[in-house]
């Protein structure tokens, strides 16, 4: 018998196909699918292989994905377009068992992300960041809300120097606020609290100038 763990595992589950290793499916212990594959080539289990040489198994191709992640991962997530009973019933056929419970992590919502946003107003510790989100947090703050809202998972903020260098002129959405210049490290200062810290995908554009930039925040949950 073939060696599988030297391998890439090749699965096509419902059309959807996926490419892993015996010992990430293994992660969990023995399953449907390590036995199918490991019985391949004895008949034991009946096999299907499609046209690219893939394992073949007719079941949910979106709930596998959270399966194969959760073998992956060691943790398991439930996305909105996929109820925990799917994920039960998917899990029961492969006999993968559930994690305890401490270790599911639910998906955030738009509601959740907008919760963490109004929270980070008091837990910047910066003092350029505090100063400049105290004076100007409402704004933004309803420019995420209506983006949100809106469906939309993308926010920029835009920066640019005044002829005296001393302030800044700032574009959030439509409305332009003008505040201190407060030196070309803010843009990683601010990055750090709105990314590092507390989990948002931010990153920062420079413009021509050296005091002019943009910082983009995106990739959150903006689905009903």
């Amino acid at each position: 018998m073939d060696n599988q763990y030297n391998k890439i595992i090749k699965l096509n589950v419902g059309g959807t196909k996926y490419m892993t290793s015996m010992t990430t499916l293994k992660a969990k212990g023995e399953n449907f699918i390590t036995r199918m594959i490991e019985n391949s080539h004895t008949g034991k289990i009946p096999t299907l292989m499609d046209d690219e040489d893939f394992y073949f198994i007719d079941r949910n191709g979106r709930v596998f994905e959270v399966i194969l992640d959760y073998l992956r991962t060691g943790e398991i997530w439930y996305p909105p377009s996929i109820s925990k009973e799917q994920i039960e019933r998917e899990m029961d056929f492969y006999n993968i068992e559930l994690p305890p419970p401490k270790v599911i992590v639910e998906e955030k919502t738009p509601k959740d992300f907008l919760k963490e946003i109004i929270a980070l107003r008091n837990t910047y510790a910066d003092k350029d960041v505090q100063q400049f989100l105290d004076e100007h947090w409402e704004k933004i703050f309803s420019v995420l809300k209506s983006n949100v809202q809106a469906g939309q998972n993308e926010c920029t903020i835009s920066f640019s120097e005044r002829p005296n260098n001393a302030e800044w002129f700032v574009n959030i959405g439509t409305q332009i606020i003008i505040c201190r210049n407060y030196g070309r490290a803010f843009p990683s200062k601010l990055q750090q609290v709105l990314s590092h810290r507390y989990g948002f995908t931010c990153s920062v554009c420079r413009g021509s100038s050296s005091q002019s930039f943009s910082l983009n925040i995106y990739g959150f949950d903006a689905a009903d």
